[in-house]
């Protein structure tokens, strides 16, 4: 489940093995953001409640991280709301990146 990408900033995309659903993000960090995300996984406290019901239920082995795309932190938010038009997340609870 590692990034790859030190202190690259980006587009990403958690994904679940077991039904190829999946949520799009953006970070300055890569790296850390990932981190954030499991380790929030693994408290049961994370923000997005559909994902930490899947977690919980199927555990945190099925699902992995996706670097979809290295952008500089200035178009982050545009980029990411490009994949949220573009594939419809099905985990994304708000459809408006920010």
């Amino acid at each position: 489940m590692e990034i790859q990408y030190g202190n690259y900033s980006g587009i990403y995309a958690i994904r679940t093995k077991l039904n190829n659903r999946f949520y799009i993000g953006s970070a300055v960090n890569l790296y850390n953001r990932m981190h954030t995300h499991l380790t929030h996984f693994k408290k049961n406290c994370h923000r997005n409640c559909k994902m930490q019901r899947f977690v919980n239920k199927y555990g945190i082995e099925n699902i992995y991280f996706e670097c979809l795309e290295l952008c500089e932190k200035e178009n982050l938010i545009k980029r990411e709301q490009f994949y949220i038009d573009t594939l419809n997340p099905f985990y994304n609870i708000a459809k408006i990146a920010g």
